[in-house]
């Protein structure tokens, strides 16, 4: 796997796009050994981009993009790959996942949450809510799934840096990683094995 980031040169959303779509060009035409300008993009109905042109058999590589900011993240893969890329905003947390994760990753946010109030603590929490957020829409755009049908769905565990999916049980393995970037940014990607 194969991961690119670069930063939006604007704000202006749909300058950002053109920037999105010239950035992934760039970075598959190696893969495709062409040219930027003879790939043609398209979207899946539930907005999974893909090369439409040139349409070599098989398919050099699978990738997927996830924006965040001032950034945007690019993975590209022999296998299906899903990438999020998210800035680690304040925010209320534990009410977040009451409405979005598994029971037990609640659990796991509310033991960090009742720690002493450090700023230590705070950027822990911050930080395992990012990773489970991040590790579940990976997943789900690995799938190619829409992410609100699966959230609650997904059972994460994550300890001491290493990602397993718990449920729902899959006949598939995967592969996950997460990690900071830049500052106050973490991505995730999942692949199966």
């Amino acid at each position: 796997m194969d991961l690119y980031f670069t930063n939006f040169t604007t704000t202006q959303r749909s300058k950002q796009t053109v920037e999105s779509q010239e950035f992934i060009k760039k970075t598959l035409a190696k893969y495709y050994h062409c040219q930027p300008q003879d790939l043609i993009l398209n979207k899946t109905p539930n907005g999974k981009p893909f090369v439409l042109e040139p349409n070599p058999q098989p398919c050099p590589c699978y990738f997927n993009l996830s924006h965040s900011g001032d950034y945007l993240a690019l993975a590209v893969n022999q296998q299906p790959i899903g990438i999020d890329l998210e800035y680690m905003k304040d925010r209320n947390f534990l009410a977040l996942a009451k409405n979005y994760f598994h029971l037990s990753e609640i659990e796991s946010l509310q033991q960090v949450s009742l720690l002493k109030r450090t700023n230590q603590n705070n950027q822990e929490l911050k930080k395992l809510f990012y990773t489970y957020w991040t590790l579940k829409e990976a997943f789900i755009k690995c799938q190619g799934s829409t992410l609100a049908a699966l959230l609650r769905e997904l059972e994460f565990s994550v300890t001491n840096g290493n990602f397993a999916l718990l449920s729902p049980k899959n006949k598939q393995n995967y592969i996950f990683t997460s990690e900071t970037v830049f500052e106050n940014y973490i991505c995730s990607t999942c692949s199966p094995l």
